[in-house]
């Protein structure tokens, strides 16, 4: 009768050594949930070479023991049945130090997690320097003990929290996808790789100031109203799309390359600092205008869905530019195609800002009427179908209205050629035209911007067309501050009040339209 007492002595002796090493040793221990009665489960680790640790798969099948080999080795095992298991993995010996771990689910359209990781303790693995644990089901993370950590890929999974204050080491985080209601960096001064993208995640603002190194930043979709990069000065990436900033300072992000800042309610851009800027998309904001001058590598600008009036592309490289639904006329538009040549230029429709007049005021299109020789062709209509000749008169690009209604001016010119469609450029004007005693200028007044506010010393008024005959400024007790007038700047008009003591303030700005008054914050 054969017996087999070396072998069970042999795994015994594993047994009891590993159990006695279970707190020295490497230790990792994480539990997932089989979703399928026949489900063949792998992950990958790197482990020192030529030193055998042991995996235990949670099913009764057994202890297997393995040897390292000082790189990534995929771990697999086949499972028969739909239950939650417990895998643990462990050194041998205290030699054998776990470097890296990939246990990541499988994730389908960003939604649907499949045999996800529900837990993993990682407490007994300090060697730990790169897990990659995303796309599963954790509601928590501990690494406070993973203090040699320099990867951390945690996106596509339930963290409502995330302490990180102990690594120090950390180069490399992505928590795309979670529900973290605050996201703590101070200590990762090290730290050059940051997403943290997806409105889960319910932090309002996020604080770099220490995080110097950092060269990527993707925080898009989040509810971020406060973003300083000013002590990120090697920072070459940054994309804060969809956010509720309000306000974006990049003067000190020198090495910044791309940037994408779309749908962030920003009235003001300014890249002046950044020389080394190759993409730009800043689509979906409230930008009246924007200077991208002297940009030698910017290739790509993405600017539609603004206010723009006015747009410098002068000694760039500009290859694709999208600029439609601005407020751009025929002769800016004239402008940027003969500087960067008939490229990929996406130009329709301009809509200029709708404007309230009285009968007989004349709306000047005088520098809109021909452009290379090619005539612009105008076209009115009221109230929805082609005006009369009877309600308008057309004389050297000056058009005059002679009855009340709502009337859309539509020009366009073949010279121009928007790339996206080779159709010829389209400028839309809107007028509401009402008779000499009732017209209401209340509309034309709420369109006048002011800020930054709060702000620091400078303060940009956008007039939209509208001419502003004066500037003041009123403290809390009603005295006047400051009274001059401004200075235009692509309409834009600029009031400096640096000198002024922090508090509350009021801005009074007289228009041909009338008077708007505006409460500010001095900083």
């Amino acid at each position: 009768m054969k017996t087999h007492k070396p072998k069970f002595l042999f795994l015994l002796i594993c047994f009891l050594t590993v159990s006695f090493n279970a707190v020295a040793n490497d230790t990792i221990r994480f539990t997932w949930e089989a979703q399928e009665e026949v489900y063949w489960r792998s992950f990958k680790i790197n482990a020192t070479a030529g030193e055998s640790f042991t995996v235990d798969w949670g099913d009764d099948s057994g202890i297997e023991i393995k040897t390292g080999t000082g790189e990534w080795q995929s771990l697999s095992h086949y499972y028969f049945s739909t239950e939650i298991y417990t895998v643990i993995i462990t050194g041998i010996s205290t030699n054998c130090l776990f470097t890296r771990l990939c246990v990541e689910g499988e994730n389908i359209n960003n939604y649907i997690i499949f045999y996800p990781i529900l837990d993993i303790d990682l407490r007994a693995s300090p060697s730990l320097e790169y897990l990659d644990c995303n796309n599963n089901l954790l509601s928590s993370l501990d690494l406070s003990n993973n203090l040699a950590l320099t990867y951390l890929d945690c996106s596509f999974n339930k963290l409502i929290s995330l302490d990180l204050s102990k690594n120090l080491a950390l180069t490399y985080l992505n928590c795309f996808y979670n529900y973290l209601c605050n996201l703590d960096l101070s200590n990762n001064v090290a730290l050059k790789f940051l997403e943290c993208s997806h409105g889960f995640n319910k932090f309002t603002s996020l604080d770099l100031s220490n995080n110097v190194s950092l060269e990527y930043l993707g925080c898009v979709h989040t509810h971020i109203n406060f973003l300083d990069v000013r002590n990120s000065v090697a920072l070459k990436y940054l994309d804060c799309s969809y956010s509720n900033l309000g306000n974006l300072d990049v003067s000190n992000n020198v090495a910044l390359k791309y940037l994408a800042c779309s749908y962030s309610n920003l009235s003001n851009l300014d890249v002046s600092n950044n020389t080394v800027l190759e993409e730009l998309e800043c689509f979906g904001n409230k930008l009246i205008s924007l200077d991208v001058r002297d940009k030698s590598k910017l290739a790509s600008l993405i600017c539609f869905d603004n206010k723009l009036v006015s747009i410098d592309v002068n000694n760039t490289i500009i290859t694709f530019l999208w600029c439609s639904n601005n407020s751009l006329h025929l002769s800016e538009l004239y402008n940027i195609q003969t500087t960067i040549g008939q490229k990929k230029l996406w130009i329709n429709p301009q809509i200029l800002v709708p404007k309230t007049i009285k009968i007989d005021d004349q709306i000047d299109f005088s520098n809109q009427k021909e452009f290379g020789n090619v005539v612009t062709v105008f076209s009115v209509e009221k109230n929805g179908s082609p005006a009369s000749q009877d309600d308008y008169t057309i004389i050297d690009g000056i058009i005059t209205f002679k009855k009340e209604g709502n009337y859309k001016v539509v020009m366009t010119n073949s010279k121009i050629i928007s790339s996206d469609n080779n159709q010829p450029a389209k400028v839309i004007a809107e007028f509401n035209v009402n008779p000499l005693s009732i017209v209401d200028n209340s509309q034309e007044l709420l369109k006048i911007e002011v800020y930054p506010n709060p702000t620091i010393g400078e303060l940009t008024i956008t007039n939209y067309e509208l001419l502003i005959t004066g500037v003041e400024i009123f403290d809390a007790n009603g005295r006047m501050q400051k009274s001059r007038k401004a200075e235009k700047q692509n309409g834009e008009w600029k009031v400096d009040i640096s000198h002024l003591t922090a508090g509350f303030y009021f801005v009074k700005i007289t228009t041909e339209a009338g008077i708007i008054v505006e409460k500010i914050i001095k900083q």
